[in-house]
């Protein structure tokens, strides 16, 4: 089957209050924006052995029974045996991803109802490899991060509701070195928080993982 999207969502199933709420969001997701019938594919890679995510699985099996099935998604568990670490678990995924877009999000994310498909109308509309989320704290005000600037040092840091940051007048900060970037009107950010981020199939095709 084609899939317009495979979202990945590495957990240690250690907290299934977080994950379920998760899973009922991604429920709720209303596509109709972006005009397809074609499907979403969830994958959940669990850092666990066989038996923790049997026994998650039939924990959470009350999300399928209290809300409509979404038909436009599909579910499939992937179970890692281990904890392979973040890194680990979102590979394993991609590999194993048939949807034109890769899209990462954290067992404790809670998404609004069109989130999805805001991210892809985006990555259309713009060309872009990857697209950021807007994340906001439990308090669904204070903003967490819209992705990040970067200093070629090493340091990242998570960008305002400004689009700035501490380290946006450093010398060694991206946007200061336009002899050093594409010739492209790049603009900030420098790349998303892997907690809610679009990525294009193509672009883990040509960089790998």
């Amino acid at each position: 089957m084609n899939y317009l999207a495979t979202i990945i969502i590495p957990t240690l199933l250690s907290n299934l209050d977080y994950l379920k709420n998760c899973l009922a969001s991604l429920q709720k997701q209303k596509l109709n924006a972006i005009k397809t019938k074609a499907s979403i594919e969830i994958i959940i890679t669990c850092n666990t052995s066989q038996q923790e995510m049997l026994q998650g699985q039939k924990d959470l099996e009350n999300i399928w029974q209290a809300q409509p099935a979404n038909p436009q998604i599909t579910w499939q568990w992937l179970c890692l045996g281990k904890n392979i670490g973040f890194t680990g678990a979102v590979n394993a995924g991609i590999k194993q991803a048939q949807g034109k877009y890769i899209v990462l999000l954290n067992d404790d994310t809670v998404v609004t109802e069109n989130w999805l498909s805001e991210l892809i109308l985006t990555q259309q509309k713009t060309g872009a490899e990857m697209v950021a989320s807007k994340i906001y704290l439990s308090d669904q005000k204070t903003l967490d991060s819209q992705g990040f600037g970067f200093a070629w040092r090493g340091k990242a840091e998570a960008l305002d509701q400004n689009l700035q940051c501490s380290l946006s007048s450093a010398k060694d900060y991206w946007l200061n070195n336009p002899e050093l970037l594409p010739k492209t009107k790049m603009t900030e950010p420098f790349g998303p928080d892997a907690a809610a981020a679009l990525y294009t199939k193509e672009l883990f095709d040509q960089i790998g993982l």
